[in-house]
């Protein structure tokens, strides 16, 4: 009898044992579908982020190709650039020394130029120069201020 009884606890441990896997099975497999479902909204919300980030690329293409034609309508309608700097003769020096042949350029002031932006504006034509070196070529003062239609010797580094 001793035997069947503990055959018995064995038999109903083994039961508990199986209702408590399949219960964590049960709830294993809910996870999975649940993990499946967010992985399906995923997958969604990928493919429409994908298509959002296409459409904003075009538009952006677009927008950039539409500033492009402005700009170059802009530039079309704008009088024709000057050309580039012509070289001309050395500023005079003042004092008695005589002028030393240095070569350069020749620039009429216009309105609202500032010696540094002539410099700056040299500069991006491919001329080596600083305003420092416009205010020592011609003579000016620290705080001298340049009028238009004044003519500046603008210095040629080799």
């Amino acid at each position: 009898m001793e035997d069947a009884r503990i055959e018995r606890e064995r038999v109903l441990r083994a039961a508990d044992q199986i209702n408590f896997l399949s219960s964590q099975i049960e709830g294993l497999q809910g996870e999975i579908a649940k993990l499946r479902s967010e992985m399906d909204t995923l997958r969604t919300e990928n493919g429409d982020l994908k298509r959002s980030f296409q459409e904003m690329a075009a538009s952006q293409a677009a927008d950039r190709q539409k500033l492009l034609d402005e700009v170059s309508q802009i530039v079309a309608k704008s009088p024709p650039a000057k050309s580039a700097p012509k070289e001309a003769p050395p500023a005079p020096s003042a004092g008695d020394a005589p002028p030393r042949q240095e070569k350069g350029y020749k620039h009429v002031v216009e309105k609202g130029q500032t010696v540094s932006a002539i410099a700056r504006a040299y500069s991006a034509q491919g001329v080596k120069v600083t305003a420092e070196d416009i205010i020592r070529a011609n003579g000016l003062g620290p705080d001298a201020v340049v009028r238009p239609g004044q003519d500046l010797f603008i210095p040629k580094k080799d």
